[in-house]
């Protein structure tokens, strides 16, 4: 269930409830992900909105741009 409300003003914030008692917890959406394009190639893709993304970085091959993608967010999530 997510709650409308000043806590929800950033899409990639979305409120958790259905915990007991009051408390609820904070689900941080990836900023980075790793997919291919159309041609096949692999990309580090980058969130632009709740459903938009834009490419980033290309990659040599899947490992590489899952590990980049990982790397990103965690990079991400220490800044906040």
């Amino acid at each position: 269930m997510i709650i409308d409300g000043p806590d929800n003003a950033d899409p990639l914030r979305q409120p958790v409830t259905g915990l007991p008692g009051d408390s609820f917890l904070m689900e941080t959406k990836p900023h980075f992900r790793a997919d291919t394009d159309q041609s096949g190639d692999w990309w580090v893709w980058r969130r632009l909105s709740v459903n938009g993304w834009a490419t980033h970085c290309r990659c040599g091959d899947r490992e590489e741009a899952r590990e980049m993608a990982a790397q990103l967010n965690r990079s991400s999530t220490d800044v906040a």
